[in-house]
This record gives C-alpha cells, structure tokens and sequence, in this order.
C-alpha cells in the first residue's frame, strides 16, 4: 500500500483463525498474503478467547505464555 491508502476490505477473523496465525498454522500464510488490501477485524471477546486458548497452548507445549501473546 502505498503511504495514507487504506485496505479495500474488511474481514472479521475467529478466535481460531488468530490463533492459528499466531502460532504458524496456514491462516498465518493467508493473513500475510491478503494483509495490503484487507483490514482484519475482530471482537474484544474474540480475543479473550485468543488469550485463553493461547494459555492452553503454552501450557500444553511448555511454552513461555508471554512470548506467544507478543507474537
């Protein structure tokens, strides 16, 4: 995008969608390739649920849970 354009679309993502992105899954290809012309959106609740599934995630693969939410 070139400086001040604005992406055409918009797209709400689920909690899973994110999730996925976050931890390398194929969402993270999709995101990156759509990221110059779509707007991705999403709720507060949405994200209470990333942080939540996130922890699962960090528990079950004995992660550090704070590297995972600075991704």
């Amino acid at each position: 995008m070139r400086n001040g354009e604005r992406p055409t679309e918009k797209l709400a993502v689920d909690a899973n969608i994110l999730i996925s992105a976050l931890i390398g899954g194929r969402a993270r290809q999709i995101m990156f390739r759509l990221r110059k012309k779509t707007e991705f959106i999403t709720t507060a609740k949405k994200m209470d649920e990333v942080r939540k599934g996130l922890a699962h995630i960090a528990e079950k693969r004995d992660l550090e849970l704070e590297l995972l939410l600075a991704a």
